[in-house]
C-alpha cells in the first residue's frame, strides 16, 4: 500500500525539463537505462511506479513505452501501454533501432576484406571454410549473396 511518504520521495527524484519531460534523477542502474524506485523494499522501474501512480495497473503483458523517447523520463503523459510488438514498432517507426552487421557485429569471424576474397572464388568454399575458420555454408550464403549483403 502506498502512503504519502513513498508519494513524496518518488517526486523528491523528478526534475521537470523545459521539454515536459519529468526526468528521474534517483538510481539509474549500470545494467538498465531506466530509473529505479522501491516501495516497502520490493525494486519497481521509476516509470513503471508513475504509470502505476498516475492511471492505474499494469495488465501482465503490457510494457509502459515512452512517447517522448527519453527513457529516464517519468511523465505519466510521456507514457503509453504497448506490448513488446508495439515498442519494437515504435522504435523502428522513430529510426532508433541500430542494427549492426558485418565486421562491426561482436561475433564477427570475418572481415569485408575477406568476403570479398571469398566472392572471387580464387578457391573452393571448403578451402575458404578452413582458411577463414567459418562453416562451409556460411562461405556459400556469401557467394550466393544471402549474407554480407552491404559489401560489394
Amino acid at each position: 500500500m502506498l502512503c504519502k511518504a513513498d508519494i513524496d520521495r518518488f517526486f523528491s527524484y523528478v526534475e521537470k525539463s523545459p521539454t515536459g519531460c519529468w526526468l528521474w534523477s534517483g538510481l539509474r542502474p549500470s545494467s538498465g537505462r531506466y530509473g529505479q524506485f522501491s516501495v516497502e523494499g520490493e525494486p519497481i522501474s521509476a516509470h513503471r511506479f508513475s504509470w502505476q501512480w498516475h492511471k492505474g495497473a499494469i495488465p501482465a503483458d503490457m510494457q509502459v513505452c515512452h512517447s517522448c523517447d527519453v527513457p529516464s523520463c517519468v511523465n505519466p503523459d510521456h507514457l503509453f501501454l504497448g506490448t513488446a510488438l508495439d515498442n519494437m514498432t515504435d522504435c523502428i517507426s522513430k529510426g532508433r533501432a541500430v542494427y549492426v552487421h558485418g565486421e562491426r557485429h561482436g561475433h564477427s569471424k570475418l572481415t569485408e576484406t575477406m568476403v570479398r576474397d571469398i566472392r572471387t572464388l580464387r578457391l573452393s568454399q571448403k578451402e575458404f571454410s578452413e582458411l577463414y575458420g567459418v562453416s562451409k555454408s556460411a562461405v556459400c550464403a556469401i557467394v550466393k549473396g544471402r549474407k554480407w549483403q552491404h559489401v560489394t
